[in-house]
């Protein structure tokens, strides 16, 4: 049986120098990413780039906005300044990655009254589809 050391020396082994940085930049990234690391997965490490893979576009958002900050701690753990640019890329939540909460169950809903301003504005709206739609919505916010 191998102990942490002996792995360790092989993996130095094996790896050329040239890729070293990217075993380090693996083994800190919990570090570097915090409580983001379970909504940002490590997709693909290249020249000097990263593919980050998130499930959602708001996160996908907010990361492209954060992303010279993430840069800066992806590149302050490595030996040099190796990484220019990141890249984000959207994955189904049914890929692989783990779960960062167990999936939500479905409430029953129940029809709740609207008052009679918001039903006499709804009258006001010619179109059928998009009565029904805001009539919907009212719904679920008032279920909310």
């Amino acid at each position: 049986m191998y102990d942490m050391k002996s792995l360790q020396s092989l993996l130095d082994n094996l790896l050329c120098d040239q890729d070293n940085w990217k075993v380090q930049l693996l083994k800190h990234w919990p570090t570097i990413l915090g409580s983001l690391s379970a909504k940002v997965h490590l997709e693909k490490i290249a020249e000097d780039h990263l593919v980050l893979a998130v499930s959602d576009s708001c996160w996908l958002q907010e990361l492209y906005l954060m992303s010279g900050m993430l840069k800066q701690a992806i590149n302050k753990k490595l030996d040099r300044p190796r990484i220019k640019t990141l890249r984000f890329k959207i994955v189904a939540k049914s890929a692989s990655y783990p779960q960062a909460t167990a999936p939500r169950k479905k409430r029953s809903r129940s029809i709740i009254a609207l008052t009679p301003a918001e039903a006499k504005s709804l009258e006001c709206i010619q179109d059928e589809a998009l009565k029904k739609a805001l009539a919907d919505f009212l719904q679920r916010c008032k279920q909310e």
